[in-house]
């Protein structure tokens, strides 16, 4: 017999018997628990039904393909008792990062007097990265493993894998292919100059022959404006292959001596074309650069 309710049962452990009772052809007391009793009742007796609490323990991955449980979960633990869970990174790559749920708890093994249910113990696994040294925040294992790449180190992520002049951990904030030399961050530029005192705007869609020259697909919709001024002209840049977890920023600069530039504009990535639409209402010169971060 057993009483259950979602995360707590109540188990039969067994019977206890007091009184002058016969067991079977003799007479004698049942000292332990037992679950099955026959008896012949002499006298007045006391009998007791023996109970007890058990607690579900259950342990999960926030993601199998990093890391998996193992130990007491899924299981039904007697009150007072102690589980044992522990949590393992499924390879390299990923790294154990601590517990959440019913506990907070860093250690990769849990030790567990279990005094009530644990139902949510959840283990996290983040990337492991190179350690980065001073030049970067760390380049993830999983991102040199899916390019082939063996040198997971701090090294590694400063060569140069396909000569294209970008050092691997750029290739990797990028979102572009460090094996491939024809894969690096690039931006298009097109500029529309606008009459003295005229408002212009419009839509420009891709040609093949802007295909063929920046790479971006035909047909594209480009929208742009230009604003009544004189001098003024609407320069658009375009990011042909945005990637949804980056952000994306434009800064300016009057020369290319001084060194200083000012921030125009920033954006998320879309996962798409991305394009700034930057308005120049001066005759000075004026440089731009696009650049992209985690």
């Amino acid at each position: 017999m057993k009483i259950q309710r979602k995360s707590i049962k109540q188990n039969l452990l067994g019977i206890l018997a007091a009184g002058a009772i016969a067991l079977g052809a003799n007479s004698a007391r049942a000292q332990t628990p037992v679950t099955n009793l026959e008896m012949t009742v002499t006298n007045d007796c006391s009998i007791e039904w023996v109970w007890g609490t058990n607690y579900q323990v259950n342990a999960r991955s926030s993601d199998e393909t990093r890391g998996y449980v193992g130990g007491d979960t899924n299981n039904w633990i007697e009150d007072g008792s102690n589980a044992t869970v522990s949590a393992s990174a499924a390879n390299e790559d990923y790294i154990f990062s601590g517990w959440t749920g019913d506990t907070n708890a860093s250690e990769s093994t849990l030790n567990i007097l279990v005094d009530k249910p644990y139902t949510n113990l959840v283990a996290k696994f983040s990337d492991n990265k190179t350690n980065g040294g001073v030049v970067t925040n760390g380049v993830p294992f999983r991102w040199f493993t899916q390019y082939g790449l063996t040198n997971k180190t701090a090294s590694g992520e400063l060569e140069d894998s396909d000569g294209d002049g970008m050092k691997n951990w750029q290739e990797y904030i990028a979102g572009t292919d460090p094996t491939n030399s024809a894969s690096y961050f690039w931006f298009a530029e097109f500029v529309w100059e606008s009459a003295p005192g005229h408002n212009e705007t419009g839509t420009y869609y891709t040609t093949e022959q802007d295909f063929i020259d920046y790479g971006i697909p035909t047909n594209t919709q480009i929208p742009f404006t230009n604003y009544v001024m004189d001098h003024a002209s609407s320069r658009l840049l375009v990011v042909p292959d945005s990637l949804t977890n980056r952000d994306y920023g434009v800064d300016s600069s009057s020369d290319l001596v001084s060194g200083i530039w000012n921030k125009e504009t920033n954006s998320s990535g879309n996962g798409g074309t991305l394009i700034f639409d930057m308005i120049d209402d001066t005759e000075k010169a004026k440089f731009y650069k696009v650049n992209v971060k985690e």
